[in-house]
This record gives structure tokens, C-alpha cells and sequence, in this order.
């Protein structure tokens, strides 16, 4: 009951830990799919580096990338990583511009990092790249729930309580 208390209270954008109070909850692989939910929408809406303004919660971070690690996708976690050292320390000293500026823009122009950011992108979504209505994450869910039921769904055979007499 207390990881659905917590799911209640828990989005993207929460106190410090909040997230990986809740993950760690889930079974190993049903937590790489949740902990990698908001980089596949990041990835077909906006930017990898960009992610980390929105969703870059260190508990989150650090689970999304073990998360990239557990479903196989090793080549996303290596761009996952090289955004989180571009974007870690801005976002930690406050991604701020005026209210005509964009916010992630500036700070990039500030300290030289745009052409880094575009960079990181083009490598990113050359991964993620599989064609419409295609995502490379939800694919590798799909992938790893069927060769690791038990890492997603639990032990789920059923059971049956019956005395042994009774069953038939």
C-alpha cells in the first residue's frame, strides 16, 4: 500500500527522492521502464539535454540511466550520460533567462554549450530514429518484458489454495 501512497504524491517534477522512493518499489525491470518513461517522450517531443530542466530530479536521473542499462539499450545510456554532464550543473544553478528568452537556450549561449546540447541531439535521435509511430524505449520494454516476464510482472503463474484432494 505504501508504493501506491507514494505513486499518488510521485510525478516527474517532485522533491528530492520522491521518485526513487517510489521505483524502487517496482521489480528491477518494471522500474527501468518507469525510471525511462519520461526520456521516450523527451526523445520524440523535444531534446535529450532538455530532459534535464523537466525531469532532472537526481534520483530520477540516476535511475534512468541504470533503467537505459536493464533494457539493453547501452548505446542511449553512453548519450543519456554525456547530456547529464552538459546539463547537471545548469540546471543545478538555475536555468533562468529573461521572460522574452528561452530558458534553455540562454544558459547554453552563456557558457558556450549550444553546439554541445545539438550535438548530444543529433545522437540521440540517430538512436531513436526507427521510423513513425516507433520508439526506440518502448520497444526495448516490449523486448525485455517478454524475455524477463519475471523482472516485470513478478512470479504470476497462478496459484491455487485448494487442498491438494480438492484440485481438478
Amino acid at each position: 500500500m505504501r508504493c501506491w501512497t507514494l505513486a499518488l504524491r510521485a510525478t516527474p517534477i517532485v522533491p528530492m527522492g520522491a521518485s526513487q522512493r517510489l521505483f524502487l518499489c517496482f521489480l528491477q525491470g518494471l522500474r527501468a521502464m518507469a525510471a525511462t518513461e519520461w526520456l521516450d517522450i523527451s526523445l520524440t517531443l523535444d531534446s535529450i539535454p532538455r530532459h534535464f530542466i523537466n525531469f532532472g530530479e537526481p534520483g530520477l536521473v540516476a535511475l534512468t540511466g541504470q533503467g537505459l542499462q536493464e533494457l539493453g539499450l547501452e548505446k542511449l545510456a553512453v548519450v543519456f550520460g554525456l547530456a547529464k554532464e552538459l546539463m547537471v550543473h545548469l540546471v543545478a544553478q538555475g536555468m533562468t533567462a529573461e521572460a522574452s528568452e528561452d530558458p534553455y537556450q540562454r544558459p547554453l549561449d552563456r557558457t558556450g554549450s549550444r553546439e554541445r546540447a545539438n550535438d548530444i541531439d543529433r545522437q540521440a535521435w540517430a538512436l531513436a530514429d526507427l521510423g513513425p509511430g516507433r520508439s526506440l524505449i518502448y520497444e526495448a520494454w516490449v523486448g525485455y518484458a517478454r524475455l524477463n516476464p519475471e523482472r516485470v510482472f513478478g512470479d504470476w503463474r497462478p496459484r491455487c489454495n485448494l487442498p491438494a484432494r480438492e484440485r481438478s
